[in-house]
Order: structure tokens, then C-alpha cells, then sequence
């Protein structure tokens, strides 16, 4: 009698770890470059509000469904990626009175925390700015886009809007200020790929990229 009320006993206990939710452990995303994007905007002169925007961004993510708070993210930026439309301004920006280039080539940002809000898929992400070698606290209020299957491959993906503000002075780029504003906007967008699967998808994404860039070249007049 006494082996058969064990034997149900641990018959039961394991019918109740199996209902017990299964919770993901922490995944590790990459940040897909061809589909993330920085852009910043300031005022000039009252009148209008240009923009830059930098073309090599790299990143990751590793997102933990079960607590948020263990999430992070870290990004860099290579400044001398910075377009602005104008080659003159990029050349500017790039000099010793903005961004000092050569001697600061990256902006960075890490995570030190992540917070969920009142609102489903939005959140906020605590995290230290570095920019021309000055690092300052800042916020960023992401929503999350959507979260599938990237088609073709079948990644596990993610995509996230977010956006900043802060004054550019409080990192030593205060040159032109009050005529050209010392608040900054910052809009980020971007998709980020598990990276496992990535890394396995990456030989046939770069193949498909080269001949998607091969007809292109083909049909330049």
C-alpha cells in the first residue's frame, strides 16, 4: 500500500511540474544592421529641423521573457558613418569642433536597465551614452514593434522603435549653440535576429544579398 500512495504521489508531483509554465531562458539576438536605423535632429536658426544619420551600426540584444530586468542591450556606432545629405556639413561633424572623428571613432551605448511600463510592449531602457569620449545617463522609450518568424529563414525576430533626447553640450559638442539647438532628438529603428539562427542563415542571407546586388548592378544604365 505504501509503495502504490509513493508511486501516486510522484505520479501526481509530475503531472504538476508538467502544468507548471515552461519559461524561456535568455535569448541572445543580434542587431540586424541592414534594417536598423539611428537618425538625430536638431533646430537651425528657428527656421528649420535637419538631420543626420549614421550607415554603420552594429548591436545585440539578449532578452529575458521570464524577467525583464535581465535584459540588456549594447550598441556601437562608428561616427564616421555619419550622413547628413550634405558633404560639406558630414566633413564639419566629423571635424575637431563636433565629433573629433579620429580621435573618438565610436558612439556607444550599454544597458544597465530595463523596465516594463503600464502599456504591453512598451518600455524603458536605463543606459549609459558615450559620445566623444563623455558618457552621460540616459532613456530610451522603446515599443516593441512585433515578435515572429523573420520570413525566408525562419529566425526568431523582433522588432523595436525607440527614441531620446538630451543636450548635446553635456557631451562637449557645444560648438553653434544657441543658433543651432542644443537639444537633440534621437529616433532608433531596428530588427533583431536570434542569433544562433542567424549565424547558421548568415551564408545563404550574404548569397542572396551579393545577387540581389549583382541585378542591381545589371540594370545601371
Amino acid at each position: 500500500m505504501k509503495l502504490i500512495t509513493a508511486t501516486r504521489g510522484a505520479w501526481f508531483a509530475g503531472l504538476l511540474l508538467l502544468a507548471q509554465p515552461v519559461l524561456a531562458a535568455e535569448v541572445a539576438y543580434t542587431l540586424e544592421p541592414g534594417h536598423t536605423e539611428t537618425r538625430f535632429n536638431w533646430t537651425h536658426l528657428g527656421f528649420s529641423h535637419p538631420g543626420a544619420g549614421f550607415d554603420d551600426i552594429t548591436g545585440s540584444l539578449r532578452w529575458n521573457a521570464a524577467d525583464l530586468r535581465k535584459s540588456s542591450v549594447t550598441v556601437d556606432i562608428a561616427v564616421a558613418s555619419i550622413h547628413t545629405h550634405v558633404p560639406l556639413l558630414d566633413k564639419i561633424l566629423l571635424s575637431h569642433k563636433y565629433f573629433d572623428a579620429v580621435r573618438y571613432p565610436k558612439i556607444t551605448f550599454v544597458s544597465t536597465r530595463v523596465e516594463s511600463t503600464r502599456q504591453a510592449n512598451h518600455f524603458r531602457v536605463v543606459g549609459n551614452l558615450t559620445v566623444h569620449g563623455i558618457t552621460k545617463p540616459v532613456v530610451l522609450d522603446v515599443t516593441r514593434n512585433q515578435t515572429g518568424s523573420y520570413p525566408m529563414f525562419n529566425i526568431p525576430a523582433m522588432g523595436f522603435d525607440a527614441s531620446t533626447h538630451f543636450k548635446r553640450s553635456d557631451f562637449g559638442l557645444g560648438e553653434g549653440v544657441p543658433y543651432v539647438s542644443d537639444e537633440i532628438r534621437v529616433r532608433i529603428t531596428t530588427e533583431a535576429l536570434e542569433a544562433e539562427s542567424l549565424a547558421k542563415a548568415k551564408p545563404a542571407m550574404d548569397a542572396m544579398a551579393a545577387k540581389a546586388a549583382q541585378e542591381a548592378q545589371s540594370e545601371q544604365p
